[in-house]
């Protein structure tokens, strides 16, 4: 399954949920014969909130792992108390929902 098809079944899981979230876009493209570096390097794809914590979510293919800068990001959003979800797939995300101690669903 590709990467998009991951991130677009975390998304709907979300928005069934009720859970605030957004899609952040960050990388490179190639404008003109120049690659052009947009968005925050090692930013996640998706940012999740609720009421009680903040919920980075990185989504990878089974196999690939985090770059260096998504380490850093996922180590400094850890020590300010919120929680990074490295995504292979949809379950990843609704196994934190789903658990008893999860966080409350409302963003509101």
């Amino acid at each position: 399954m590709r990467e998009s098809d991951i991130q677009r079944q975390i998304l709907d899981y979300l928005a069934m949920l009720g859970v605030w979230h957004r899609r952040f876009n960050s990388g490179v493209a190639k404008m003109g014969g120049r690659f052009i570096r947009f968005g925050t390097p090692g930013l996640p794809d998706i940012m999740a909130r609720t009421k009680n914590t903040i919920i980075w979510i990185e989504v990878k293919q089974p196999g690939k792992y985090l770059a260096p800068e998504q380490r850093r990001w996922k180590e400094e959003a850890e020590g300010f108390g919120d929680t990074f979800i490295l995504a292979r797939s949809v379950e990843d995300v609704s196994q934190l929902f789903e658990r008893p101690d999860g966080p409350e669903r409302s963003g509101k």
